[in-house]
């Protein structure tokens, strides 16, 4: 039985390396995309939807490489860690509309709900990493045996 998949140059999959990943280096990458996404809000939300296409585009790639099989490993993790950006995204959208907003109209920028979806998104993509290091490695390696 082959061990990965290879969709080209654009994507190769090694999945025995499925069955080791580190919490924190994991929380610490997804944490850091949800940073850059939440002060693309900066810039009128335009890096935020970048990396939300970008990040559409390579779920589509990797769901197209993987056997149907092996999808419920990776949605085990994905759902939150996914739901977690769009929360950023949405939080990067309410702040450059605010900051718009401030600048056009001069009317104050509300922080409440930008830190609000902040805190949901980094909640949500902690838990994706805890459950991405510790419960999809024992689908993925129920599924490969």
């Amino acid at each position: 039985m082959a061990t990965g998949w290879s969709l080209g140059p654009l994507l190769s999959l090694d999945t025995s390396q499925i069955i080791h990943v580190p919490f924190t280096g994991t929380a610490l990458h997804n944490l850091r995309v949800i940073f850059l996404i939440v002060l693309g809000g900066f810039l009128l939300g335009i890096p935020s939807l970048t990396i939300a296409f970008w990040n559409g585009m390579q779920a589509g790639m990797l769901l197209s490489a993987l056997e149907p099989r092996f999808w419920p490993s990776l949605a085990i993790h994905g759902a939150p860690e996914l739901a977690g950006q769009f929360v950023a995204t949405l939080a990067s959208l309410g702040l450059g509309r605010g900051l718009f907003r401030r600048v056009v109209h001069e009317e104050p920028v509300e922080w409440r709900p930008v830190l609000k979806q902040s805190l949901i998104a980094v909640l949500l993509t902690v838990a994706a990493a805890g459950i991405e290091s510790r419960i999809t490695p024992i689908i993925a390696t129920g599924v490969q045996g």
